[in-house]
């Protein structure tokens, strides 16, 4: 390696340079999970529960997406980062997360150690690095989605929406929403879990 004008260089070639032509594009559904309340849930255990917590909770959430050929893109500790090749397997994972979680939460008689997901979905391209992290306007729009859904539900994009198949699939539709750091406006819609939701 080589320092050349401030520029670190590999064989002679700007390490930038070589880091962009191992960027793959691709068009990837993104979801954004957040754990509700994750600080009070492990400001309370003693730490190899807190460790314990992590792992199962890990686990949980690996379980569903591996079930719909997703791929745990990120963990970071109070939510995960996930990616799927189908905008329709995304939020069946999503609603099978959701509704597993609701019926542990039925057997949980301490109401502080209930746990609740805000699931946000967006599709579209991204730039994907060698260690399969994901960048681009996608992720962040399925973040601030993520945000803006409610606890123990599955938000989508407007893009999400219209690749889904809508045969399987029923949402409501929220309208534009303007969103930190999107330039545009996003449509959002409400996953209905249930066929009895949308009455």
């Amino acid at each position: 390696m080589w320092i050349k004008r401030g520029i670190a260089l590999k064989r002679g070639i700007p390490v930038a340079c070589e880091r962009m032509r191992s960027m793959l594009n691709k068009t990837l559904t993104i979801m954004f999970i957040d754990v509700q309340g994750y600080t009070l849930l492990t400001a309370q255990k003693k730490r190899h529960e807190q460790q314990l917590f992590v792992t199962e909770l890990r686990e949980f959430v690996e379980k569903h997406v591996q079930a719909k050929s997703g791929k745990l893109t990120k963990a970071m500790g109070d939510g995960f980062l996930v990616t799927f090749e189908s905008p329709t397997d995304a939020i069946s994972c999503g609603i099978d997360l959701q509704k597993e979680i609701s019926l542990r939460n039925k057997n949980v008689l301490n109401s502080e150690n209930l746990i609740s997901f805000r699931i946000g979905i967006s599709t579209g391209e991204v730039n994907v690095d060698d260690t399969g992290d994901v960048f681009g306007d996608v992720v962040n729009i399925a973040a601030r989605i993520q945000k803006f859904a409610e606890p123990n539900e599955v938000f989508i994009s407007e893009s999400t929406y219209l690749a889904m198949n809508a045969a399987e699939i029923k949402a409501l539709d929220l309208g534009p929403q303007r969103f930190k750091n999107v330039v545009r406006e996003v449509r959002v819609f409400k996953v209905l879990k249930d066929a009895g939701q949308e009455h």
